[in-house]
């Protein structure tokens, strides 16, 4: 076998051919079209709906998104008349739901509902071990768990003698209207407000034909009475009768 070693100018020579060969091709050939590339245009106003907890206020934050709060957003709070622009009534923890537009991320309400997800008579109250300020509470056979993130009104009262109202506030019998998400055995509590009640010094509480003074709870129907005399939400059953009002279309 003979082998060649390329030396001095032969060097150069295959360099220069290997330059050749990976050069680039002239600026004249194909490539991106001269001139300025247009400019999409703005995609078009959405609308939007969001369902959960008021985070913030600077109009409304709902799931940490801002909803802008106009002069005509139609404010829609249980058992109150409804307001235009006036997002005074609104708190923080309170479950609501909110029709708008977005419009190129600038988000505004038409509409925002609140309507709490469960109103009783608090029946037993269960501390967490490790963390007193936390725990669960049952109303109306439900579960309602408090975390780190639960707001408590100040009409809950200090009952403790501990600075602040927190879980350890909550008394049995006290009557509550609480605001959370839904869980498989109740609801994880995102607000926690205080109805006047026996404790308080409303002893009618939850009496009939009352605006407003009725127990309530939300869920599905699992069961209804052959007879039609009862239906059973959530595990409880509620009797009906010829004075039962079935609203929203209900009958």
């Amino acid at each position: 076998m003979k082998i060649t070693r390329l030396i001095g100018p032969s060097l150069g020579l295959a360099a220069g051919l290997i330059l050749a060969a990976c050069g680039g091709g002239s600026s004249t050939g194909a490539g991106a079209p001269a001139g300025n590339i247009p400019t999409p245009p703005p995609a078009e106003p959405t609308s939007i709906t969001a369902v959960g907890p008021i985070t913030g206020f600077g109009s409304v934050y709902v799931n940490g998104m801002r909803y802008e709060v106009e002069a005509d957003t139609i404010i829609d709070i249980e058992d109150e008349a409804e307001t235009m622009g006036d997002d005074s009534r609104l708190r923080l923890g309170m479950m609501v739901r909110v029709v708008g537009v977005d419009d190129n991320g600038q988000r505004s309400a038409e509409r925002i509902e609140f309507d709490e997800d469960l109103k009783g008579p608090i029946e037993s109250i269960t501390p967490d071990p490790a963390d007193a300020t936390l725990g669960a509470f049952s109303v109306m056979s439900q579960a309602v768990r408090v975390d780190a993130n639960t707001v408590f009104d100040d009409d809950v009262g200090n009952n403790d003698g501990i600075s602040g109202i927190d879980f350890r506030d909550l008394q049995v019998e006290m009557v509550v209207e609480v605001s959370g998400l839904p869980t498989d055995d109740g609801f994880l509590a995102t607000r926690v407000d205080r109805e006047l009640d026996a404790v308080g010094g409303n002893p009618d509480f939850g009496q009939p034909g009352i605006d407003g003074d009725e127990l309530e709870i939300k869920g599905f129907v699992e069961n209804i009475a052959s007879d039609l005399s009862s239906i059973t939400v959530s595990g409880v059953v509620f009797a009906v009768s010829g004075a039962t009002v079935f609203a929203d279309g209900l009958q």
